[in-house]
């Protein structure tokens, strides 16, 4: 009996030397997972990254025709009119617009670009939006013309002026005139005139002759 009380009392003091063992195991766990922990990384730096923007589409170009040579077209390929009287560029609003349509620029665009070999585009102001102009005059599609390559508004008159394919610009037409300076001749001098003294002819007498004597000397 004695023994077995022995025994009873040494279990109940290694109880508490196994729970403190237990618990320096869980601190020196604990101390050893909070050495471990590393810094956050720093964040990335920042990498610029260029745009590049794409140039607006040209919205007037050129063809060539078997009768007109080279012409202006629009994007799809359409032939481009003015409408003129005594050269100078009339505006077509209203009903002229639903046979001739506008060429207008696109929404967003503030500038009429032109393919190559394309001059003197410009814009005008035409009920809030911006019509393309050629030389100052306003662009046009005809109704008529139902495929690229038609000109089948050429030299008609109506809505007070004459239609007339826009042409691609020669280069001879574009360049500027050239001006010779008007040739000078160098003065010419005319000696005076001499004149020689006129010389006459010595006047001579005829030989004075003596009347005959009638029948002469014996």
């Amino acid at each position: 009996m004695k023994e077995m009380k022995f025994v009873h009392k040494k279990a109940v003091v290694g109880a508490p030397l196994a729970f403190g063992v237990s618990a320096l195991i869980v601190l020196a766990a604990c101390g050893s997972s909070t050495a471990k922990v590393s810094p956050a990384a720093p964040p990335p730096a920042a990498t610029s990254t260029t745009l590049h923007v794409a140039s607006p589409a040209p919205v007037v170009l050129t063809a060539r025709t078997s009768t007109l040579g080279s012409v202006l077209v629009d994007a799809k390929g359409m032939t481009l009119y003015t409408l003129t009287n005594a050269g100078k560029p009339i505006p077509c609003t209203g009903q002229c617009a639903t046979f001739w349509p506008p060429l207008l620029l696109p929404s967003g665009m503030m500038t009429a670009m032109g393919a190559k070999g394309v001059t003197g585009l410009g814009t005008a102001s035409a009920a809030s939006v911006l019509q393309v102009t050629e030389n100052g005059a306003p662009l046009y599609r005809f109704s008529k013309d139902t495929a690229p390559g038609d000109t089948n508004g050429e030299g008609i008159s109506s809505f007070g002026g004459t239609w007339r394919v826009a042409k691609v610009a020669s280069k001879a037409a574009a360049a500027p005139p050239v001006t010779m300076p008007p040739a000078t001749m160098p003065p010419v001098t005319m000696r005076p005139a001499t004149m020689r003294p006129a010389t006459m002819p010595p006047v001579t007498s005829p030989p004075a002759t003596s009347p005959a004597t009638p029948g002469g000397y014996y």
